[in-house]
């Protein structure tokens, strides 16, 4: 009964007594995952700090001399809300093609 309450959030007596043996085995399947995850980050961050601390052959000139030369804040931040610069670009065609057909239906041009 110990290993339901920390590893998988239950929180009452009820709650660890109602879980369904499938069910306890499948939040511990979640909690081996979040537990990966974050085995995966800790190695992640061993190797970053590996790249950001590279120097050129002489050993005296990082190759990242600026964190922007290795994050690209911005860059990331489109990507995650799911607008880049393609996507912009896509935005102002459909905008002409939608004026375009405007002017086609007003008689306006011929095209």
């Amino acid at each position: 009964m110990a290993t339901i309450y920390g590893p998988l959030g239950v929180v009452s007596r009820t709650e660890a007594g109602e879980m369904t043996v499938r069910e306890y085995h499948l939040r511990m399947k979640g909690y081996g995952m979040r537990r990966l995850d974050a085995e995966r980050d800790l190695y992640l961050q061993a190797f970053l700090n590996r790249v950001a601390k590279a120097t050129d052959k002489s050993g005296k000139k990082y190759l990242f001399p600026k964190f922007s030369d290795f994050y690209d804040y911005e860059k990331r931040r489109r990507e995650v809300l799911g607008f880049n610069e393609e996507q912009a670009v896509h935005n102002k065609l459909r905008e002409r093609a939608s004026r375009v057909r405007e002017l086609r239906e007003k008689g306006v041009i011929d095209v």
